[in-house]
């Protein structure tokens, strides 16, 4: 399915790489500084669920952002919190293997910056697969009423109840 879906996902990367090359050209004065933040912010907020979206209503890149944004505005604080708690905990997991490379590198400096180097690029990795996974569940769930494996009907629920 990922394959077909390939040239929309390809064409979402490319909106992604307009945007944060827009941002990063404002970034040269404290309130083209502020706009980029705040366009970045809502980039990310409007995109949360295009890549399910591409993926599972076989959406082009710009209409997958325009359903991700009307998804993500119908639940707007869910997906937010969902993933701020996520990202807490996968920046707090690796806290103590960090203090462990930094004792190795006072030891031996090259296997300390590889250790801390080995341990951020997991922290990534496991990070993005979470959300994903995050955002696959969340958006099966908005749309459909359906469990993603390994999801409680009860927190689904708690999470988008009163919305």
């Amino acid at each position: 399915m990922t394959v077909t879906r390939l040239p929309a996902l390809i064409g979402f990367g490319v909106a992604q790489a307009v945007e944060s090359t827009m941002t990063a050209a404002l970034r040269n004065s404290a309130p083209g500084r502020i706009a980029a933040n705040v366009a970045d912010k809502a980039w990310d907020f409007a995109t949360f669920l295009a890549v399910p979206t591409i993926l599972f209503e076989k959406a082009g890149p710009l209409a997958a952002v325009r359903r991700s944004g009307l998804l993500v505005a119908s639940r707007w604080g869910t997906q937010l919190t969902a993933q701020a708690v996520l990202s807490f905990a996968i920046a707090a997991c690796p806290i103590p293997l960090a203090v462990v490379a930094i004792v190795v590198a006072s030891a031996n400096a090259a296997l300390g910056i590889a250790l801390l180097v080995a341990i951020l690029l997991a922290a990534i990795a496991v990070s993005s697969a979470l959300n994903g996974i995050l955002s696959a569940a969340m958006y099966r769930f908005a749309t459909t009423g359906m469990l993603a494996p390994g999801f409680a009907e009860a927190d689904m629920w708690s999470v988008f109840a009163g919305r």
